[in-house]
């Protein structure tokens, strides 16, 4: 859709403040009228998106599946992400390098992946979902996600493990 647009479902029994007063449009939720144009974009871009779903989700469980494979044969790696979970991610965390120092790497060739979350990039913690998984205190400081999308390739993929395996194989412990 256009920038700008958006959606949102919401449930029943939940109570939303809204963002601005005025009118009583959208059942008080929102003032003004909405935009036809960009109504409009958003149905037409739910619409692509879901016509191409069975597809790109196949695709993806694929590729995650390889990089799956592949991470599962290496020794220092512990991968964190469930087999039935989402295929658009893929969390593993690394026993003897650094996290902080792959990304690092990685991102000198031009390759973004991420070593913490968001929330929790200014500090040193572990993650507390991997704790909550049983994870020691290395590999629940220490995890690496790969994110794919519906435009990723099988090429990005095989380029990807390359650098990686390189990488690791340059960087001390």
């Amino acid at each position: 859709g256009l920038k700008g647009s958006g959606a949102m479902i919401l449930r029943k029994n939940i109570e939303l403040l809204p963002l601005l007063s005025g009118g009583n449009q959208e059942d008080g939720l929102r003032s003004s009228t909405v935009s036809v144009s960009m109504a409009y974009t958003i149905a037409l871009a739910i619409r692509r998106a879901m016509s191409e779903y069975k597809i790109s989700i196949a695709r993806i469980t694929a590729l995650n599946s390889f990089l799956r494979s592949h991470f599962a044969k290496q020794s220092g790696i512990i991968i964190n992400s469930p087999e039935k979970g989402s295929p658009y991610i893929f969390n593993f965390s690394l026993l003897e390098k650094k996290a902080s120092v792959v990304v690092e790497a990685l991102s000198n060739e031009d390759i973004m992946i991420s070593s913490v979350s968001a929330c929790h990039a200014k500090t040193n913690q572990f993650s507390h979902v991997l704790k909550a998984l049983g994870r020691d205190d290395v590999a629940s400081s220490n995890p690496l996600r790969i994110s794919f999308d519906s435009q990723t390739s099988q090429d990005e993929i095989s380029t990807f493990i390359q650098a990686f395996d390189s990488m690791i194989a340059r960087i001390r412990s």
